[in-house]
C-alpha cells in the first residue's frame, strides 16, 4: 500500500511526459517499474521461510504457526498489489481508464466465482488472499501488453 500511495505523483508526471512527447521516458518508467515488482516479488518468495515468527507478531498470537501454503498466498497476493500500483498509475497517466475498468471488472468477476465455488468448499483464509490476485490477474498479465501497445502507436 505504501508503495502504492508513494506512486501517485507519477500519474501526472506520465501525463504530462506523454502530452510532451517524451515517450522515452514513459517506457523507461515502465520498465523500471516492472524491474521493481520483479525484485519485490523475488524478496517476497525469498522471504517465505522467515516470515512465519514476523506473522505471529504482527498478529500478536505467538502461538500462530502459518503453514507454507498460507504464506504463499500472502507473498503472490503482496506482488499482485504491487503490480497493480505500478500499472494503474501508469495507465492512468496515459489516459488508460477504459481499459483498467474493463480488465478490473472481469477479474472481479473471476473472484465472485473463485469465492462461490472454491470458498464455500474451504475455510482456508488464505485463500481469500488468492482470491484477491485472481482478481487483479486479468488486468496485470493484459494491461502492459497495452501499454506497450499505446507506447508503439504514439512513438
Amino acid at each position: 500500500m505504501i508503495f502504492g500511495l508513494a506512486l501517485i505523483p507519477i500519474w501526472s508526471a506520465v501525463t504530462q511526459a506523454a502530452k510532451d512527447g517524451d515517450l522515452a521516458w514513459v517506457n523507461k518508467l515502465f520498465r523500471r517499474l516492472c524491474c521493481l515488482t520483479i525484485v519485490a516479488a523475488l524478496i517476497l518468495i525469498a522471504a517465505i521461510p522467515i516470515m512465519g515468527p514476523f506473522y505471529a507478531i504482527w498478529l500478536r498470537d505467538p502461538e500462530l504457526k502459518p503453514s507454507t501454503f498460507q504464506l504463499s498466498c500472502l507473498a503472490v497476493s503482496c506482488t499482485a498489489l504491487f503490480a497493480n500500483a505500478g500499472l494503474s498509475n501508469l495507465a492512468s497517466g496515459l489516459g488508460q481508464i477504459s481499459s483498467q475498468i474493463s480488465l478490473l471488472a472481469v477479474g472481479i468477476v473471476c473472484k465472485f466465482a473463485f469465492t462461490l465455488t472454491v470458498l464455500q468448499q474451504s475455510q482456508e483464509w488464505a485463500l481469500v488472499a488468492l482470491s484477491d490476485t485472481l482478481a487483479f490477474l486479468p488486468y496485470i498479465l493484459i494491461q502492459p501488453l497495452i501499454i506497450i501497445q499505446a507506447l508503439r502507436r504514439t512513438a
